[in-house]
């Protein structure tokens, strides 16, 4: 039994740690503002890479309880690496080992997560107090398709409503509304483009019809007809409703 149990204990102790050789483009890590270097936002630039640092965390609870205050700093690289390469970065910053980070499965889902946004329950953080370093754009990243959809459908609207044409004189009506204007020059330009181009090939088009003849009542003049039912071959059938009379049109 002796031998068999020291057995056991060497077996154990040798085992190789398990890897996680999962890779993926986020990571995010916790870190409390005592164990952070004087120059740490020096160390974040010297990264040369997109990273956002989250306001500092000091009103979360945990039940009725404070929370410790921390940060939270998030990096994104161009392409999947594995979690040894992000505490490789993280330990860049923070100086010191790094024994835990975490995969992110969404960078949009973690970024609206740790300024609380969809957590109405708990502090809101302030997104204009996030700061976004290597071309990271925070506003961009909690954006959601369907916050997009709204922003676009209301552009729409006011070309609608404004009887706009021209991408130049919608740019200039929305540059005093930030959310629509940002999504107006950056992500969906290609669509607003198209609508705009539709509306002028329809003003065109309406204009090119109304030059054409309209059938009209030959007893009255009157618009104000309709169309009976004709069979394939037969000359086309009106009614005046104003007089009452019928004619024919020409064959279709």
């Amino acid at each position: 039994m002796f031998y068999w149990f020291h057995y056991t204990i060497v077996m154990t102790e040798n085992q190789p740690k398990k890897v996680n050789k999962k890779k993926t483009r986020g990571y995010a890590l916790v870190i409390y503002p005592e164990s952070l270097p004087k120059d740490y936002i020096e160390r974040i630039n010297n990264l040369h890479m997109q990273c956002l640092l989250i306001p500092l965390h000091d009103k979360d609870m945990d039940g009725e309880k404070p929370k410790k205050p921390h940060y939270h700093l998030m990096i994104l690289f161009d392409g999947p690496q594995t979690e040894k390469r992000a505490k490789e970065v993280f330990q860049e910053v923070t100086g010191a080992e790094v024994p835990h980070v975490e995969q992110l499965n969404s960078i949009p889902g973690m970024a609206r997560y740790l300024c609380h946004l969809d957590n109405p329950e708990k502090y809101q953080y302030p997104k204009a107090e996030v700061q976004e370093f290597g071309g990271a754009r925070y506003l961009e990243l909690i954006e959601k398709v369907a916050d997009n959809m709204e922003i676009l459908s209301r552009i729409f609207d006011i070309i609608e409503e404004e009887d706009i044409f021209s991408y130049r004189k919608l740019i200039q009506n929305l540059k005093n509304q930030p959310d629509l204007f940002r999504i107006a020059t950056q992500s969906n330009t290609l669509a607003i483009s198209t609508y705009l181009r539709a509306r002028q090939w329809d003003r065109e088009n309406d204009y090119k019809n109304s030059l054409k003849p309209k059938e009209h009542c030959p007893e009255c003049f009157s618009f104000d007809i309709e169309q009976s039912e004709t069979k394939e071959g037969e000359p086309t059938k009106y009614v005046c409703k104003s007089c009452g009379s019928v004619w024919e049109s020409e064959k279709n």
